[in-house]
């Protein structure tokens, strides 16, 4: 397959791009505001652009007969996006509308879409299904969802088969070694894999009052080899699939922020001290994926599902990009 990946530089891309070129042609779009061009391997063919300059992108796509896309590039953290609704509605809407005018006259037949869990977050519910209708209370999940329903929209009416993936928290770092995390973007396993290196390990922990064995929220983490085993085996398997299909992608179980931290105390061996604050308002204390969809569709299985597994490899990473070693 000739296949672009939009947001190719960021931390998920970036770990498709090394998987994926083995046995594909990959190009890489990425405009480097949240992306590393060290984290591409230079035989990749990488362009510095905003994916919502649209002539030029279709002029990429028509060069380099371009038949699959896997959709990355977006705003992602939360947080920001309350505070830069025009920001995030700008990149994370429009570029997708330019993406999908840039493909309306050309070769591409293939669309994977990176979607999130936060498009559940008004729910309230534990467990989450691709049944459940979304409502998103944050700008970051409600412009996400905004997304896939113009893919929705555009496939019915184009030649175009889409698969929309609803991450969980993604985490870990390459199998290989060769890449991993960057910035935190206040993600729980980065952030500990950045505490331990400093002298006085401290972490901060928003609410000791969940409705929790231990009182601390419990989130479906998924490793990020499994996230690319997952589009891996989409590629694979796209002449089975409907024209368009909502997956999941997570473990159908959570794990404790503290049991987290205890993990990364053990391996790193480090007194992580905990600092309790007050629990984020509308916060869900207990939240995780139902995966029966993509074990069914795909017959995919976990297999980097160990704790243990991902945190050290977390460590491993951090050292080498802190030390060189």
């Amino acid at each position: 397959m000739n296949i672009l990946i939009t947001g190719g530089a960021g931390y998920i891309g970036s770990h498709l791009v090394e998987e994926l070129s083995k046995k594909n042609k990959i190009i890489v779009i990425d405009n480097l505001s949240t992306g590393f061009k060290k984290l591409i391997f230079k035989k990749i063919k990488f362009y510095k652009l905003d994916i919502r300059n649209t002539n030029k992108l279709k002029n990429i796509i028509y060069r380099e007969k371009i038949d699959t896309i896997i959709h990355l590039a977006a705003k992602l953290s939360l947080q920001e996006s309350q505070r830069k609704l025009k920001q995030y509605k700008s990149v994370n809407i429009d570029g997708t509308k330019s993406i999908l005018e840039a493909i309306k006259v050309s070769n591409v037949k293939r669309l994977i879409f990176s979607s999130t869990a936060a498009v559940y977050s008004g729910n309230k519910n534990v467990s989450c299904s691709e049944k459940l209708k979304p409502q998103p209370t944050n700008v970051y999940g409600q412009t996400k969802y905004a997304a896939e329903n113009l893919i929705r929209s555009f496939s019915k009416q184009n030649r175009l088969k889409s698969v929309i993936l609803r991450y969980f928290n993604v985490v870990g770092a390459s199998k290989s070694g060769k890449i991993g995390p960057i910035k935190d973007y206040n993600q729980l396993f980065k952030i500990l894999s950045k505490v331990t290196l400093k002298k006085k390990s401290i972490i901060t922990v928003y609410g000791k009052n969940h409705k929790t064995k231990d009182g601390s929220c419990i989130r479906d983490f998924i490793d990020i080899n499994d996230i690319v085993d997952i589009h891996t085996s989409i590629l694979k398997k796209f002449h089975k699939l409907k024209n368009i299909e909502t997956l999941n992608c997570g473990y159908g179980q959570g794990i404790s922020v503290l049991k987290v931290i205890k993990t990364f105390s053990q391996i790193s061996k480090k007194n992580i001290k905990i600092k309790f604050v007050k629990k984020r308002s509308n916060e869900i204390s207990n939240v995780f994926a139902q995966n029966n969809k993509i074990k069914k569709i795909l017959n995919w299985q976990a297999k980097y599902q160990d704790l243990n597994l991902i945190v050290n490899r977390c460590l491993k990473w951090e050292k080498k990009i802190t030390y060189g070693r």
